[in-house]
């Protein structure tokens, strides 16, 4: 007998054409009971058509969605036990936020006395219990989102869809809303498959990223995991900033040279590479400063100086042309002289740069 646990959500070989266009490729992707897993990608890249396809608003040309191990392409979208939020809330104005919350209930015909009683308890859980005679003119942005994830939620699904159910609110507010998101996921334990093209907002929230584009599934892994060892050169550039460098292989790929300068790494490569370097893995020190034993280090020169209020963000150029982003933070022994045109010293730990193939 397997011990493999059966995924809440798969998608087994999705594809989804419309006329001409195809939005999603040869999706494959599992999601683990009470996981929370975010896809994450630019608009058009076909993250929302999969959760369309999941709640039933879509069918797919090919490959097969299941739920529990479970088809579901013949189930209507009302018996699949899935919650939506979306960005917009889609409360109805001339209900007040508990008969919002009540309105699934109401649907499914459960009885006035229970309906209460679910509706109380989801209220409390968005920590929303003393607003439900509160309609939704009488709410902020943040509690319209609240009542909308109540609403969702008081059925007791058993995956919740969110498809950039935040992109409404400012930033601090935003930031609030992904701690309480968690809070209440693991409090619930349901799953939920998050849309979102905010990188930060994945990062901070899910147990695994799924990353998209141009409708395929370009990688799937744990944040750390994708910010520190991106498949391709999209989802390098995708997932935080960081510097692309053409490199030359030395010693049949024990190693690279680039400007001169040469580094082994810690695992050889069997083909041509570029280099992954993020910003804050560039150590910026005076040009007479020396290379020490077991770093890499080359001559840059500062091209331009970004401030951020917790430090800055330099832009070096190298003697080859290239270019190399450096985070600065404040106290460092060159914030009073970061001016373009400064020749400096650029380190970086071998270890600290990912690896991928080169790109045409």
């Amino acid at each position: 007998m397997s011990d493999r646990v059966t995924p809440a959500v798969s998608f087994q070989g999705v594809t989804r054409r419309y006329g001409s266009v195809t939005a999603v490729r040869d999706a494959n992707l599992d999601i683990a009971p009470g996981e929370f897993f975010a896809l994450l990608g630019p608009s058009g890249s076909g993250k929302t058509t999969l959760l369309m396809l999941l709640a039933g608003f879509d069918q797919a040309s090919e490959g097969q969605v299941l739920m529990s191990g479970t088809p579901i392409s013949d189930v209507p979208p009302h018996r699949r036990r899935i919650g939506v939020v979306f960005q917009n809330y889609a409360l109805f104005p001339h209900m007040t936020a508990a008969e919002n919350v009540a309105y699934p209930l109401k649907m499914r015909g459960v009885p006035r006395a229970e309906r209460e009683k679910r509706v109380n308890a989801a209220l409390g859980i968005v920590t929303l219990a003393d607003r439900g005679a509160s309609y939704p003119s009488q709410l902020s942005g943040g509690q319209q989102q609240r009542v909308a994830l109540a609403r969702a939620l008081v059925f007791g699904p058993d995956v919740l869809l969110m498809d950039e159910p935040l992109g409404a609110l400012d930033r601090r507010l935003r930031d609030q809303m992904q701690v309480e998101l968690k809070r209440i996921q693991h409090e619930l334990g349901v799953t939920v498959i998050y849309v979102t093209h905010d990188q930060s907002e994945a990062m901070a929230m899910a147990d695994r990223i799924g990353i998209m584009s141009g409708g395929e599934l370009l990688q799937v892994a744990d944040p750390e995991t994708i910010y520190a060892e991106p498949s391709n050169h999209f989802v390098a550039r995708f997932i935080g900033e960081c510097s692309i460098l053409r490199v030359s292989t030395t010693e049949g790929g024990k190693g690279y040279e680039i400007a001169g300068a040469c580094q082994e790494l810690p695992a050889p490569s069997s083909q041509p590479f570029d280099i992954v370097v993020r910003p804050e893995n560039v150590v910026v020190s005076p040009a007479s400063k020396p290379v020490q034993e077991g770093e890499f280090g080359i001559p840059a020169k500062i091209r331009e100086v970004t401030y951020l209020g917790a430090g800055w963000r330099v832009m070096l150029e190298l003697s080859d042309g290239q270019t190399l982003m450096a985070g600065i933070p404040r106290g460092h022994q060159l914030a009073g002289s970061l001016t373009p045109d400064t020749n400096v010293l650029a380190t970086w730990s071998p270890d600290s740069v990912a690896v991928l193939p080169t790109e045409s």
